[in-house]
């Protein structure tokens, strides 16, 4: 014989909602905002529809903690896997920024901090510079390095 609330108590894990995502983009873009950048670019990976959030919203910080050689990969000799992953990121970040362009989106605040070494490398900040204030950027917060 089945215990009824036994059956009502695995019913109700079932139809469990998901509240958070049932709240308006804007709401979901301003606590996005809060978080530091990787952990937003992380909650892509919970559904499309955070996917396509993270990519709205008009906070964008790309900061020492993002460029980081050892978040990427556990030994930091591992100079190809180093640099994949950066490229990876700098695509992040170019279609992140050009995503907000071509969709019209405001940026709140842009930070970038980058090491600058070939020609390439400020090429692509100029791009970036100009997607930024093609969105009607507020503030901009820019810091280079060299190694």
């Amino acid at each position: 014989m089945v215990d009824m609330e036994e059956g009502f108590n695995v019913m109700e894990k079932e139809h469990k909602i998901d509240m958070i995502s049932e709240l308006p983009d804007t709401l979901l873009q301003q606590i996005l905002c809060f978080l530091p950048t990787k952990q937003v670019v992380q909650s892509g990976m919970l559904s499309r529809r955070w996917k396509h959030v993270w990519h709205t919203i008009p906070v964008l910080e790309f900061d020492r903690s993002c460029f980081e050689p050892k978040l990427w990969c556990r030994d930091s000799k591992k100079t190809r896997q180093i640099q994949r992953k950066r490229v990876e990121l700098y695509h992040c970040v170019e279609q992140n920024l050009l995503s907000h362009c071509r969709q019209g989106l405001k940026i709140n605040k842009f930070t970038l901090f980058m090491k600058l070494t070939t020609r390439k490398s400020v090429s692509r900040l100029d791009r970036w510079i100009d997607y930024a204030v093609k969105g009607d950027i507020e503030e901009l917060n820019l810091e280079f390095y060299r190694s």
